[in-house]
């Protein structure tokens, strides 16, 4: 699991802004075989270390199409996440953005 670096405002006892250097493990997988037989594969669950909920998901194609989108969900919660099939069975094939919000234990998004 890769980990990333965020910045949080931090202020003390006399509202001094006090900047913070905080890690975050945040998983989001970003690769699938969508001809695997593994149904595992075709889905993309959010979750982390102090990570309470998925804001926002949003997924697009090359061409800047919104494939998928979905609001205010639990972490780990795989019929939340991306389907990777189409609603007509199919695989979407090639490359994807994403643009994900998740919340904090402590309320920071």
């Amino acid at each position: 699991m890769d980990s990333i670096e965020i910045t949080v405002k931090l202020y003390n006892e006399q509202n001094i802004k006090v900047d913070s250097l905080v890690k975050a493990r945040i998983y989001i997988a970003n690769v699938f075989t969508p001809d695997s037989v593994h149904y595992e594969n075709g889905i993309f669950p959010i979750f982390g270390e102090y990570v309470t909920r998925v804001v926002s998901a949003k997924y697009f194609s090359e061409s800047g199409e919104k494939l998928f989108e979905h609001h205010n969900f639990q972490v780990y919660d795989g019929g939340s996440a991306w389907q990777v099939k189409k609603f007509i069975g199919d695989f979407h094939y090639g490359l994807f953005d994403y643009e994900v919000e998740i919340e904090f234990f402590n309320g920071e998004t």
